[in-house]
């Protein structure tokens, strides 16, 4: 490949924009879409190719990459559930109409 045909890096805003995801799911996901580091230490500046990273994206899944794009902002439920009798704390979605509960007497 040239140097003519080279695309240019971006930073997480541009590529969260470009793929339609939030910064954090980029975070999140760096290593999987091929981030380059600018630098050595926790602060360095992240670089990626787009089209590199659209490809990362958009494959299988079998390597570790993400297989879709999270449209709400790159978070994802845990995957591991509870073996204790409490319930978890589940937010409501907006619009759903919360349970009623029958009160507690003292």
């Amino acid at each position: 490949m040239t140097d003519q045909a080279r695309t240019p890096l971006v930073d997480a805003n541009a590529l969260a924009a470009e793929l339609g995801v939030s910064r954090d799911f980029i975070y999140e996901h760096a290593a999987q879409l091929g981030v380059l580091r600018l630098g050595a230490g926790p602060r360095a500046r992240l670089r990626f190719d787009p089209v590199a990273a659209r490809q990362a994206l958009t494959c299988s899944g079998s390597k570790g990459a993400p297989a879709q794009a999270p449209s709400n902002g790159g978070g994802s439920a845990p995957s591991h559930t509870r073996s204790s009798g409490r319930r978890p704390n589940r937010r409501p979605q907006p619009g759903q109409i919360l349970p009623i509960r029958p009160r507690r007497t003292a």
